[in-house]
């Protein structure tokens, strides 16, 4: 399957952080990179995935964004041109099932001892 490119500018590093986050677990996305612009502390947020994906994170990021007042910029390309994504980009695993257990968390009477050297 093609993989589309989503493109989320936004303005400062912790909002794109933010967005990042939001992106991610909006759909089942890549991450490419995060990046600083060339511009007033503007940052772009690469991910990459099937249409539907990108289109899904590229809005909640949008979103998230502009009720910040930080949104710049967004785009999505569904058939990127050859070399705009890097060669190795896979399609993200689903997540794994993971059992809730239950751990011995009884704390020890004695304190822990440092040792000098």
């Amino acid at each position: 399957m093609k993989q589309s490119l989503g493109l989320l500018e936004v303005s400062g590093l912790a909002l794109a952080i933010t967005c990042a986050d939001a992106m991610a677990k909006a759909a089942a996305i890549t991450l490419l990179a995060l990046e600083k612009t060339n511009g007033s502390g503007w940052m772009v947020v690469k991910i990459a995935g099937d249409v539907a994906s990108v289109q899904a994170a590229v809005m909640t990021g949008a979103e998230l964004a502009e009720r910040q007042q930080g949104l710049v910029a967004q785009k999505v390309i569904a058939r990127p041109g050859e070399g705009l994504l890097p060669a190795r980009v896979q399609a993200p695993s689903p997540a794994p099932d993971v059992a809730v257990t239950e751990e011995n968390t009884a704390l020890t009477d004695a304190p822990p001892t440092l040792r000098s050297g």
